[in-house]
């Protein structure tokens, strides 16, 4: 949890200097073009260097399968590309309009003794991560989605 905290921190400094986030460098399509830390040949949010150094890295770091292994990912939710580019927060059914980025990881090494809430968005009456699904994707466009569905733990980032 350490690690992300401190990525998460690291990307709130980048935007204030940079008044955006950062797009992904080095997507890794096995994973959904999300940029994660076990691509091989990549350098992991390297445009975070100035801000944290090193950039911190799973233990395991292993991209073993898509419905496992153990890695960081962050996926960069912006108006410019995709096919949400009016409003991506919209298009997520967020209560809020905008771009939005998402870090998070896959495999905890251990159980977390303080486990947070996931990201997500659901505009529903009654929110549920069991019922926000259309055939195999996590998300029900305009309407929710949960990032905790894809990972053990996702933190989203609003500009």
């Amino acid at each position: 949890m350490a690690d992300i905290e401190s990525i998460h921190s690291a990307l709130e400094l980048y935007r204030q200097t940079n008044d955006n986030l950062p797009n992904e460098t080095d997507r890794d399509s096995t994973f959904g073009n999300w940029e994660t830390s076990c691509k091989l040949g990549s350098t992991f949010m390297e445009y975070l260097d100035p801000y944290i150094n090193p950039i911190p890295l799973d233990s395991l770091n292993d991209c073993s399968s898509s419905g496992g292994g153990s890695f960081y990912a962050y996926y960069l939710y912006d108006a410019v590309s995709g096919e949400w580019t009016s409003n991506p927060a919209r298009y997520f059914g967020c209560n809020f309009n905008g771009d939005l980025a998402i870090i998070a990881f896959r495999s905890f090494e251990t159980d977390p003794q303080n486990p947070r809430t996931q990201a997500h968005c659901d505009n529903r009456l009654n929110p549920d991560p069991a019922t926000c699904y259309t055939g195999s994707s996590s998300r029900i466009a305009n309407t929710c989605r949960y990032w905790g569905n894809e990972f053990d733990y996702a933190l989203m980032i609003r500009p």
